[in-house]
């Protein structure tokens, strides 16, 4: 049984363009469901899969075992460039990434990615990685916790979280998922509690994206793969939060325009691409009511220009 349903599956293929006996890869594929939707999809050539968490990557490879035109990849999506090189692969038609975790990690991992399951505060999704979400809760000092959970989870009652977080660790160090979670409850004031969104939620997104980094290898990333497409490849992004979808769309209007966020000119960027989405596409009411995590999602997409 899998627990993860791809996101916008229709919008995912249309923008892709998915076509016979091209190469694609992609980057984020937790249990294989934009996987299978591309292999079935058309006779493709290959289809690269990376996911840097093994143990999800075993139930990927369950799922498309019946296909034998797939690669699959136990790396972080950090690394394309390297990964391209290895499989000697010059250039690829289209590139996925769907940013959000899996439903597997928030329901059977026991790695803390919730605060509905008491486990411990790891957060890693690769083991290699040293630093987990306990060492950063039990060790930063208070000003740098403040600019973590503030810059990465946007929280506006950081400053109480973390002060509550800093007198608790005094006395014993915090261990649980559970135990962040009520010492966050008790920093913020229930009357100020939202009704579609736990007060616990956006300090745990920032611990996961500094554990992994993820801000900085989207970043890369994005660079990387837009070299690697052919022209007329596409690119397409499904992000789930503020701080992804800026990245990406400032990304892709530079490799559009040559201008950055601010305005700036880049004549270095030689790369260039052609917008397919103006603005982001997001999921209907169907399947926003059927699938709850489509709903914060936002998909961008690009075409390589010739």
């Amino acid at each position: 049984m899998f627990l993860h349903k791809p996101v916008m599956p229709a919008e995912t293929l249309s923008y892709l363009a998915v076509a016979p006996g091209q190469v694609y890869i992609d980057c984020t594929t937790g249990e294989g469901g934009h996987s299978e939707l591309i292999l079935k999809q058309a006779r493709i050539g290959r289809l690269i899969c990376i996911e840097q968490d093994d143990e999800i990557l075993q139930k990927a490879k369950e799922r498309l075992r019946s296909f034998g035109n797939v690669i699959f990849i136990h790396d972080n999506f950090q690394n394309l460039r390297q990964i391209a090189e290895r499989l000697k692969l010059e250039q690829v038609h289209g590139i996925l990434f769907d940013l959000g975790l899996s439903v597997f990690h928030y329901k059977k991992s026991d790695k803390g990615f919730s605060f509905e399951r008491d486990s411990g505060l790891d957060m890693r999704l690769n083991e290699k990685l040293r630093t987990r979400a306990s060492d950063i809760v039990n060790r930063y000092h208070e000003q740098d916790l403040i600019k973590l959970i503030w810059a990465y989870g946007e929280e506006r009652w950081t400053k109480p979280i973390v002060h509550r977080i800093c007198e608790y660790r005094k006395q014993k160090k915090i261990e649980t998922t559970v135990e962040l979670k009520e010492l966050i409850e008790r920093a913020v004031p229930r009357k100020f509690w939202k009704r579609w969104i736990h007060p616990a939620t956006q300090t745990f997104q920032a611990l996961r994206i500094a554990v992994n980094n993820e801000l900085y290898n989207l970043e890369k990333v994005l660079d990387d793969g837009i070299s690697l497409l052919a022209p007329g490849g596409r690119m397409v992004v499904i992000s789930y939060h503020s701080l992804e979808d800026r990245i990406v769309k400032n990304k892709f209007r530079l490799y559009s325009r040559g201008i950055d966020e601010k305005g700036q000119e880049h004549p270095e960027i030689r790369e260039r691409v052609r917008l397919l989405t103006k603005k982001p596409v997001i999921a209907g009411p169907k399947e926003s009511g059927e699938n709850p995590s489509s709903r914060s999602g936002k998909l961008r997409a690009v075409e390589k220009a010739g």
